[in-house]
């Protein structure tokens, strides 16, 4: 049976949470970046960050877009961490060309209030497990990422001062500082 290392970052962190305790055969590690475990009772983004999140851009032209998502991006952001701007604007303009749809933001969203009984399922997780956080992130706060830690047996839990909630090429370095490892441990051959 094929086997696999899941990094997932923000949803992608929750998908990934869910497959490794429903399916712990299929998985060699999980990273879980900046995620939570869902569980009720957890803080969550500012009310700054609430309003911006809910907002719609002035047009659906990609200029307008793209400038709504830097505006959401300027809240949610690394502050130790600055993105490259012009070229931040660039990588976001080839999305919204590439594959923009506005009913697709809605429904993460939804995906993501919809999934109310992952934080049970951590404990049923058995692979070696790396839990990652921003100490900055105004979007799913630090305890989001602690919380899903202490549910997952085992797991280690790293947080990184000035890491917002965002993947700007100074965060991209420290985390893969953190994950390598990891990966390399959990496909270590076992001693005899």
């Amino acid at each position: 049976m094929a086997r696999a290392h899941l990094v997932g970052v923000s949803m992608g962190g929750m998908v990934s949470q869910r497959i490794a305790a429903t399916a712990p055969g299929r998985v060699l590690s999980l990273t879980s970046i900046m995620s939570s475990s869902g569980a009720p009772g957890l803080p969550g983004p500012s009310p700054e960050v609430s309003r911006a999140m809910v907002t719609r851009p002035r047009s659906q032209l990609p200029e307008d877009v793209v400038d709504h998502t830097l505006e959401i991006f300027r809240l949610i952001g690394s502050p130790a961490y600055p993105q490259d701007l012009p070229a931040f604007r660039q990588h976001l303009l080839d999305g919204v060309q590439r594959s923009y749809h506005r009913a697709g933001v809605s429904r993460q969203l939804l995906a993501i209030m919809a999934d109310r009984d992952r934080h049970t399922l951590l404990p049923r997780v058995v692979c070696p497990t790396l839990v990652m956080h921003g100490a900055a992130d105004p979007l799913v706060p630090v305890a989001c990422g602690k919380d899903t830690a202490a549910r997952i047996p085992g797991a280690r839990f790293e947080s990184i001062a000035g890491m917002g909630h965002d993947w700007p090429s100074g965060v991209a370095a420290l985390l893969a500082n953190h994950i390598i490892p990891h990966l390399n441990a959990a496909t270590a051959p076992t001693p005899a």
